[in-house]
């Protein structure tokens, strides 16, 4: 996976305290993700309880690299806001993770 943080703080945009806060969660998270990913890639990531499919941390983070990629082709940059309306599956995950990608 990529060692690039989620969505960092630029001087010339103002921000509240509370989103503040949600940066940083994120980029803790993300490096959680990132330890994951090479301690344990074998490891069970998600758990899709509607089939009973599993993924496990490295085809996430293959995933993930793929969708980052797509989206950096349509012209998605880092801290570029991204809403991402999907329902709760595997591939909300693989988004989420892509856009932490991308910074």
């Amino acid at each position: 996976m990529a060692d690039a943080a989620p969505a960092t703080l630029r001087a010339a945009e103002p921000r509240d305290a509370a989103e503040i806060h949600r940066l940083i969660v994120a980029l803790a998270e993300y490096e959680r993700l990132l330890h994951l990913v090479r301690a344990t890639p074998e490891a069970v990531a998600i758990v899709d309880h509607a089939t009973g499919a599993t993924t496990t941390y490295a085809e996430l983070d293959h995933q993930a690299a793929r969708a980052a990629t797509v989206l950096r082709l349509l012209g998605v940059a880092k801290g570029d806001r991204v809403a991402v309306v999907l329902p709760q599956r595997v591939e909300t995950a693989v988004v989420h993770v892509a856009l932490q990608r991308l910074g």
